[in-house]
Parts: structure tokens; sequence; C-alpha cells
């Protein structure tokens, strides 16, 4: 056999062949919505509780039922399913002394339609700041649970034919109720509040009816998950210092200052006069006046914060938006003067009288000699009490879980720091800053030199006001009715004390602790060193606040009235 030949030369290029079919594109259709239907290939960002809206509920019926806490949504806008309320804490009350607690653990919502089989509705909607109830066509929604049911309704199925309230708290079998008007509507949360979190990308493989699957369930498949937040970096060194500058050039000198006063050394001390004879003592004097009664006094529309400034004390009266000045020593009132909407907290710098406006975000400055407004400064959201730390105000943003200091003189943002959730109550030590944190149940230390947080501190159920007794910081435990005490120095818990029904605030007298028992109508007296029990006192229609001028108690009374009570009673 020959040699194998050499290669041929390539043939030319086949034709192309036909291009393939193009694959069914990606829809992107921005951040996802539970009240809008989406189809296969549609895309969405999502992050799971990031929607989510926390609404205040405050709402009182009958002669003395109330419905007080927070309801939490997923974020839908508009007509609500039961489905879209994730979340819950309400204290229903039918009167001073009875109440239960509902949350998601104990109690379920519902809705219903007198002609529909119980079927859901249209009458519970929402807003980003407010839950809203519409008593049309034959509607109602509720919450209930085996110790208790609240219920709005626009027919006979709970205590209609128009009216909301409760039923059955603990077993009583009472309805405690309100009427409301056919074709009216009513708000029943204020004050949304909405949480953050990363979003991430979903498809959906298959269809999604409105209202239904959420990402994170089928048909929706993850795309591209949200990173978590990477560690914040190490601070830079520190920079060379700069070369020192030339030093300027001499001013000219200033005018000749005014002549001084023709002597400065004081004269000779003079003798010491003889002693006086010394006067009745506070308990004497009372026992010659026989005053060993409660006073009551007029102090404007529903009493709630009060402040002494020496003389007078200053009472905000919330639902009037007014600030009341009453004198001391005899209960008159002074004058009244205008404030933010809904004032709630109040402080004195020694000088002025500061009012914190719950629905206006703000506080009020009045000089405390004649009322004369001095000026109106932003804080944080839904702002409820002050403190005056000697030189700045601090105030409590409840729906903004901070604090904002503001410089007393001229009311100037010194800075906003982070508490707990929903604080509440504030006080002094000298040093430091002490925050009660309602829906946490605890207690943030801050340093009032640059508001660094310098410890958390866990307290009872629901804390509301707080005070310092010169070693130990105390906090009102509003739903467990105690008192918690801790040490200043560390924050270790010295103490928990039981007091009246629904406690609010408290005061310190220099030996005692005052506390205010909203339920009782009464306040109770328990010694600081030891805690023990020294007495229980009758006041007003639900007190509220409670204030000492260095002789007497004085304690507001929501239901109107400020009550004096002598402090060595």
């Amino acid at each position: 056999m020959g040699l194998q030949g050499l290669q041929g030369t390539p043939g030319p290029q086949g034709v192309a062949g036909t291009n393939g079919t193009n694959g069914t594109g990606f829809n992107f259709r921005g951040v996802f919505n539970t009240n809008t239907a989406y189809g296969v290939n549609d895309v969405v960002t999502f992050a799971p509780g990031a929607n989510n809206i926390t609404y205040n509920v405050n709402l009182t019926f009958g002669s003395a039922g109330s419905m007080v806490g927070t309801i939490t949504t997923d974020g839908t806008l508009g007509v609500l399913k039961t489905s879209n309320i994730i979340s819950w804490k309400l204290t229903l009350a039918d009167s001073a002394t009875n109440s239960t607690l509902l949350t998601p653990s104990n109690s379920a919502f519902s809705s219903g339609n007198y002609d529909t089989g119980g079927q859901p509705n249209n009458d519970f909607t929402a807003t980003s700041t407010t839950l809203t109830m519409t008593y049309s066509n034959g509607g109602f929604w509720g919450v209930s649970g085996a110790s208790g049911q609240f219920c709005m309704t626009d027919w006979s199925n709970c205590f209609g034919p128009v009216a909301y309230g409760t039923w059955s708290i603990n077993g009583d079998n009472a309805y405690s109720e309100s009427a409301a008007g056919a074709g009216s509507s009513q708000i029943i949360g204020t004050g949304g509040t909405t949480s953050t979190s990363a979003m991430s990308t979903y498809v959906a493989t298959g269809p999604v009816a409105a209202g239904t699957a959420m990402p994170g369930t089928p048909p929706w498949v993850m795309m591209a998950q949200a990173g978590a937040a990477g560690p914040a970096g190490a601070a830079g060194a520190i920079g060379p210092q700069g070369i020192e500058g030339l030093p300027g050039m001499t001013g000219p000198a200033g005018p000749a200052g005014p002549a001084g006063p023709a002597s400065t050394v004081p004269g000779p001390v003079g003798p010491a006069g003889a002693n006086g004879t010394p006067g009745p003592s506070l308990t004497e004097a009372r026992a010659a006046l026989m005053q060993w009664y409660p006073k009551t006094y007029p102090a404007g529309i529903n009493p709630a914060a009060i402040a002494f400034d020496g003389s007078n004390f200053w009472i905000t009266n919330y639902t009037s938006n007014m600030v009341t000045k009453l004198r001391a020593n005899d209960g008159v009132i002074v004058g009244t003067y205008p404030t933010g909407a809904w004032s709630l907290g109040i402080a004195f710098d020694g000088a002025n009288i500061w009012v914190v406006n719950a629905n206006s975000n703000t506080v009020t400055k009045l000089q405390a000699s004649d009322g004369t407004l001095v000026g109106t400064y932003p804080v944080g959201s839904s702002p409820s009490e002050a403190v005056f730390d000697g030189a700045n105000i601090w105030v409590t943003n409840t729906w903004g879980n901070s604090v904002t200091e503001l410089r007393a003189a001229d009311g100037t943002a010194i800075g906003t720091y982070p508490t707990g959730v929903n604080p509440k109550g504030i006080t002094f030590d000298g040093t430091n800053i002490w925050v009660s944190n309602w829906a946490s149940n605890n207690m943030t230390e801050l340093r009032a030199s640059d508001g660094t947080v310098l410890g958390t501190f866990p307290l009872g159920i629901g804390p509301y006001g707080v005070a310092f007794d010169g070693l130990n910081v105390w906090a009102v435990n509003n739903g467990d009715n105690t008192v918690t005490k801790l040490r200043a120095s560390d924050g270790a818990l010295v103490g928990t004390y039981p007091v009246g029904h629904t406690p609010y605030f408290m005061a310190f007298d220099g030996g005692n602790i005052w506390v205010t028992n909203g339920a009782d109508n009464t306040v109770t007296k328990l010694r600081a060193s030891s805690g023990a029990l020294l007495g229980t006192y009758p006041v007003g229609l639900r007190p509220d606040m409670v204030a000492f001028d260095g002789s007497n108690v004085w304690v507001t009374n929501d239901g109107g009235g400020v009550t004096r009570i002598g402090a060595t009673k």
C-alpha cells in the first residue's frame, strides 16, 4: 500500500440553522402587595414583617369599660381581613377592679355579617396611621378569649343593634358598652408605626390570587435573598496634629469699665440673736387644724401630669390642650394657659414649665412666673413624659422607642437616643437618665452627658411611672399591680412589692414612695427603705400622677380635680 496523501482543502461553511424560540421573560412588579393578583414569572420584592404596622388603642365605653393596648397588622391598607391582624396586646376592663389581657396566645379575632352566614365583611379598614370601624351593612368585628371579649357590631349578635364594648370579663357575665350611630365611623387605633427589614426577591411559579400566598410560600420561589448587614468597620487612626498657627494680632484696648462700688469689704458680723421659740411640727399643725382628711380642688378637665415650681402646681389637661396653674397653699387656680395637642407630661427647670404634647410631637415651654409662651419645640413620635437634669430636658418618645434631649436654655435638640419598646416614665439620678419601657418590660439607663446606653434591666409587666429615692430607682408595673426597686449604682433588683390595681405613677416624699392606683381610686404609701406597706388612702376618680410639695402629696384624678393628702398621714 502506498503512503497516505495530503489533507484536502476545507469545504465552504454550511448555511446557518433557524433561530430557536425565545424563553418566557420575567415581569417585575415591584414591592409585593397582598391585595394584588400575580401571574406566572411575576417578580416581586418582599421582606417578611417589613410592612407590619402597630396601632395604639385607647377606647372607653359604658360607665367604666375600656380597651387599651396595641394591634399589629401585616401592613395591608384599605379593607382588612382577620388574617391581616398578626398580633395584639389588649387590656379589657368592665369596671375599676375587673380586667383581662388578650393576646394571640389566648384569644382570636373574628368578623362576619348578619345576612351571609358569618362571612368576613368590609367594615374594618386601615390607613398608615389609623384603624377604623364603620357600622354598616349588618357587620361585626371582635376579639375574644376564655377570659372575655370585645365586640363592635351593626346588628344584635353581641349587644347591638349598633354598639361596641366588652362581655363577660373573667366570667362575670356582664356587659359594658356604648351605642354607636348607624352608618358612623369610629377610629379604633392611631399612631401607626411601621417595622423595617431587608428585602429579598421572589418569582411566582404559578398564578397567585389576591390575598392568598405570601412570598416565601408556594408558588413563590426565592430568586435572591437579602444578605445580613455587615459589621461596622473599625474606627480609623487619629491623624497627626496640625502645625500650630501663628499668633494673631493684638486687638485694640476696650473702653474703660464703670467705677466699682466704694468698698467690697463686708462689715463685721453682728452678735447672734437669741433662739426663737420652736414652731409647731407639721403633725402638730394638722392636729391644731384637725386636717386629717384629704381635700380635692378643681384643676381643669381631665387632669393628668403634675409638677411643683416651689409655690404652685402646674397640671396638664390633656383633652382641652391646656395647663392649669394652682396655688399650693390654698388650691386656688391662678391661671390656665394653652399648650399643644393631648398634653400629657410636664417638667420644671427652675424658671420654666415644659409641657409634653403627645399628639403634636412637641413640647411647649412657658414662663413659670406668668405662663407666657416661650417656645414650642419638636421631639419624637408620641412623646409621653419629661425630666430636667439641671441643664437639659429629656422627653420619652413612646412610639419612636427613643428619648430626645433638648437644651433647656433655648430648646435646641442635642440628640435622640434609643431605648426599649414604647418608653413611658423617666427620671434622673444626678448622673444618669432612667427610662421605663412599657412594651418590653424593662428599664434603660443612659449616661446624661452623652446619651450612651449603660444598661437594660428587667421589670414587671407594662412599666409606667418611675422615681428616684436618692439610692434606688423605682418603677410602677401597670400590668401586674406591683412596683420594682432597682439599685441605681448597678441596676441590681432590690425587691418587688404589691400595690393596688392598675398602678400608674409614683413620687418620693423624702422617706416614702406614693403610688397611684387607677382602678381602685386610691394611693398606696410604701416605706422607701424596705418597701413595707404603710397605708392606702382614697382619692378621686381614676388617679393618674402624683407630686410632693414638701408637706403634702397631690394626686391628679383623670375623672376630675386634684387631691391633697398630708404626707404625715
